[in-house]
């Protein structure tokens, strides 16, 4: 009987060792049992210059993996490079394995993590199937342990993104099943991306029969064969038992294991033998292998690779929890090494055993009594106590404690609705009126010395212009100067002294056009120099601060309105470091007195709520929250480190509604309509006006939710489960809802069924897309977008595709006419711009202001004309410009001034609808700060 090759399934002669047709090893020992034969195509190269379903270009082969080739190439449409992975045809041969693939994977694509590779695409192209993922420059894990023995901080740094990205899937309940260093990526910045979630899904059991023991040592693919699984395989996996989470611990268990000791766990001469030592043997214990492993680390791997799922961590929450743990205990000198705690004892020490015991009794008895005298002898630190500071009417915001920690300096909200500066004493007193103005004064810094404080306030420059000066004042009141301006007009906050008191930082541009940087500013000289320059999709870089040494300045990056995160940079100039990895709003920072560490607000968590305190090492690693700070933005630190100040905001937002010009006079009322404990916001009726949508955090999240035209019977519409979900509108059937989100790290429009169902995401580019509206007949999206450096206004397919830019100098928020032949927009947004409303003909021409009132998401175009709210007249009033007539006429006057961003009117016009924010701000200070 003649031998059948596994690999081509040629036949040969009975004593054949080594196939006629492709050389492969078919003797006795290496015979597959036929059940497991498969065929393996060989996968067709992709040529440069190949374009992949209208708009991937193929530009060069990365490599060859068990799941087919990656290629590099560049999505047209989007101007970006992407991976692309050409699965095998064998892989999706079975429908049903590659459509469960496909779920898991568009569901592992949702994750949104910092740590996990995005799957953009899955396409099929001439009956090949694509995977189009982010394109990741760095190195594999498999790379750099083959190339350099790591050091502990690095393989815990790695580790524990490594944790956290798994925990993230796993609380979404993916799995990822094929986790080894090959599928990990390393950035040049040290961030670890977890890559192919789902991909193992379309392996069966019976593949792991077709390796060789050199495919399975050097993870690659060999003439077609699937490899590299076997040695990172949980016990489970490899008797082909159903696997969970836990099997993923096992692998990161493997993995981890292999990074500190430099060799896998388990080292086999053959597939069956590893097999059985996966499922049967232990591991030599890592301290055989390394002298100097922390002895809970040493637990935390062998707690991993435990035989039995139940015996191995509860989640991977848990190990990160516990890496992390080690780590600080590692950065703080507190380790003991595994190698510290093993005895090797003969029998001459056990003959002593008796006398060492007692010797050593007798001195920890006398160390127990000598402590004893000394913690009796010297007072115990104080835990921190937190108490308010200040809680006068109005709000008070930005607090800056002096370096001596005595006093606090803050704006506070005047009379005149305008802030001012005041100065406290924390122990005393009333708080003391250092500077009063009819414009808003903030972000007050107090010199190294604490002579002098620096604030900003709103000035018109030599043009005319608003801009923002740089003050200096007298600590104890005086004549005030101005040093310098600045062209930004947000989120600054404000400027910070060098601990030599010589230079002072700030947030500036060259012009209207450039990207907001941190600039030097020499007290001396009076000479100004630029430190940072973002990149051009980044909004710009604030909250500057020195550190205690002046060596280092810290600052936040803004990648979109509510978007940043903290580096640092060099005084003497280089590439700034990323240190936070969040994206998350980040108001105010400071250093701790000993420069080790950075006090940061943020809403890191991504629930809606408000910000709360962290902590992170300067030299990198995880943020950790404060016990202190709860809703705290805006810290400042004492010098000695033992005062902590922070401003507390305490908000709600509701929906107010008033009659509108059609209601009757017994219907004349302006009360909250739409009200929980949460923010609610961006109501709109519905075409017909039976329904109302609006934004809502009452379930957690900021979410879209609908209810009917009387505010009863609320329902959750959208379940995207983030902080920055809302600003809806209707389609002109009122079958759907166009909304804005933050899901995926910057602003993106997404479709929603008014009957439920999940979203369908429109825009997929790096830019912010927001403030949707729909055209008259349903056929596109008009929207913002600030992919050119500025917010200009583009339309979209709903179908998708590529936006067609309609403005080209700047644009907020759009409407479509009521015949459809012009279009309406704004020119001002979140971060400041022209008042006014402006029409330009929709098929193309020249733009015409038709209004100098009229403000981002505060009006409303409907068939007689549009409604605009004027929120700087007293009373702010509901306005309406009539198409007809061309005038501009007063509605009515609003008892409950709009302070948020949302108005709608009824199609009847009975009913005014806007958003009223209520706030709090309170500046508390916390004693005994540690």
């Amino acid at each position: 009987m003649a031998n059948e090759c596994p690999k081509c399934q040629t036949s040969n002669a009975d004593d054949s060792k080594f196939c006629k047709a492709c050389g492969a090893n078919i003797s006795t020992t290496d015979k597959i049992q036929p059940s497991f034969t498969r065929t393996f195509e060989t996968p067709v190269e992709m040529e440069q210059g190949t374009i992949i379903a209208d708009h991937y270009e193929i530009l060069e082969k990365l490599g060859q993996g068990g799941m087919g080739e990656v290629y590099k190439a560049k999505d047209i449409k989007l101007g970006r490079p992407v991976a692309v992975k050409v699965l095998r045809k064998e892989l999706a041969a079975n429908t049903d394995r590659l459509k469960r693939f496909e779920q898991e994977a568009r569901a592992a694509s949702a994750l949104d993590h910092p740590n996990i590779v995005t799957v953009f695409d899955i396409v099929e192209f001439e009956n090949m199937h694509f995977i189009v993922m982010q394109y990741i420059e760095g190195r594999t894990l498999r790379e750099l342990i083959g190339s350099r023995t790591f050091r502990l901080d690095d393989a815990l740094n790695y580790a524990i993104q490594i944790a956290d990205g798994l925990a993230k899937a796993h609380s979404s309940n993916i799995i990822h099943r094929d986790l080894k260093p090959d599928n990990i990526m390393v950035t040049a910045e040290g961030t670890i991306k977890i890559l192919d979630f789902g991909l193992a899904k379309l392996m069966e059991t019976s593949d792991i029969s077709l390796m060789s023991k050199r495919e399975m040592e050097h993870p690659q693919t060999k003439e077609g064969f699937l490899v590299g699984t076997i040695p990172y395989m949980s016990p489970e996996q490899a008797q082909g038992k159903p696997v969970d989470s836990q099997s993923d611990i096992f692998s990161f268990g493997s993995v981890l294991y292999e990074m500190i000791t430099g060799q896998r766990p388990f080292l086999e001469d053959s597939m069956a033998l590893l097999l059985a030592a996966i499922v049967q043997k232990e591991p030599k214990k890592v301290s055989q292998l390394v002298t100097s492993v922390p002895i809970d680390l040493e637990k935390l791997i062998t707690r991993t690779l435990r035989k039995e799922p139940k015996r191995r961590f509860h989640s991977m929450d848990d190990v990160r929890i516990e890496l992390q743990d080690i780590k600080e205990e590692l950065e703080s000198g507190s380790t003991i090494s595994a190698n510290q705690v093993i005895r090797k004892g003969t029998k001459k020490r056990k003959e002593r055993w008796f006398w060492y015991a007692a010797g050593t009794a007798l001195v920890i008895f006398a160390a127990v009594i000598v402590w004893q005298l000394l913690l009796s002898s010297r007072p115990t630190t104080p835990p921190p106590r937190t108490i308010p500071l200040t809680t006068y009417p109005g709000g008070e915001y930005q607090p800056a404690i002096s370096p001596d920690g005595s006093q606090v300096a803050f704006a506070r909200q005047g009379d005149n609705g305008m802030r001012e500066f005041y100065i406290k004493l924390i122990d005393r007193g009333e708080p003391l009126m250092i500077n009063r103005d009819s414009s808003n004064t903030g972000g007050p810094r107090w010199s190294p010395d604490g002579n002098q404080i620096a604030f900003l306030r709103f000035v018109r420059d030599d043009s005319g212009n608003r801009v923002r000066g740089i003050f200096v004042i007298p600590a104890l009141g005086g004549t005030e100067r101005q040093i310098a301006t600045t062209n930004t007009r947000f989120g600054t906050g404000g400027p910070a002294w060098s601990p030599d008191g010589k230079h002072l930082a700030f947030t500036d541009r060259e012009s209207s056009q450039d990207s907001n940087g941190i600039f030097l500013l020499s007290l001396e000289t009076g000479e100004k120099r630029r430190l940072t320059s973002p990149p051009s999709e980044y909004r710009g870089d604030h909250y500057p601060r020195f550190s205690p040494d002046g060596q280092m300045l810290a600052f936040v990056r803004m990648q979109g309105s509510f978007q940043s995160d903290i580096y640092l940079v060099p005084l003497e100039g280089g590439n700034p470091l990323r240190l936070t990895f969040d994206n998350y709003m980040t108001p105010g920072l400071d250093w701790t007195p000993d420069g080790k560490s950075i006090i940061f607000a943020a809403v890191r968590s991504g629930r809606v709520g408000y910000w709360s305190l962290w902590r992170i090492p300067a030299s990198g690693g995880e943020p950790l929250p404060l016990e202190v700070g709860e809703q705290g933005a805006h810290p400042s630190l004492s010098r000695q480190g033992r005062c902590l100040v922070y401003e507390k905001r305490n908000a709600r937002a509701d929906i107010w509604r008033c009659s509108g010009p059609s209601a009757l006079p017994d219907d004349k009322t302006s009360e909250p309509f739409i009200t929980s404990t949460s923010y609610s916001n961006s109501p709109e009726y519905s075409p017909g006006g039976q329904k109302i949508i609006f934004g809502s955090g009452r379930s957690g999240f900021q979410e879209i939710w609908i209810c009917e035209s009387d505010g009863t019977s609320p329902r959750q519409l959208t379940f995207l489960e983030h902080q920055l979900t809302g600003f809806g509108s209707w389609s002109p059937d009122g079958k759907q809802i166009a909304f804005q989100s933050l899901k995926k790290g910057n602003y993106d429009i997404y479709i929603v069924n008014v009957a439920g169902g999940f979203p369908r995401q429109l825009t997929t580019w790096d830019s912010d897309e927001h403030s949707p509206t729909w055209s008259r007949d349903g056929r596109w999206i008009y929207h913002s977008s600030n992919r050119t450096g500025r917010p200009e206004l583009y339309k979209i397919s709903v179908d998708g595709g590529d936006a067609v830019k309609l403005t080209e100098n700047g644009g907020a928020r759009g409407f479509e006419s009521p015949d459809g032949r012009y279009f309406y927009f704004t020119k001002n947004s979140i971060d400041g711009g022209q008042r006014g409303i402006w029409q330009m003909p929709l098929n193309g021409g020249e733009e015409n202001q038709i209004l100098d009132q009229g403000e981002y998401l505060m009006w409303e175009v409907t068939e007689q004309g549009i409604y605009l709210v004027n929120r700087t007249a007293a009373p702010a009033v509901v306005l309406f410009y009539s198409f007809t007539t061309g005038e501009l006429s007063q509605i009515t006057a609003l008892e409950k001034p709009p302070t948020g961003l949302g108005f709608s009117i009824s199609p009847d016009s009975k009913w005014i609808l806007y958003q009223v924010i209520e706030n709090e701000y309170d500046i508390m200070l916390v004693e005994n700060f540690h």
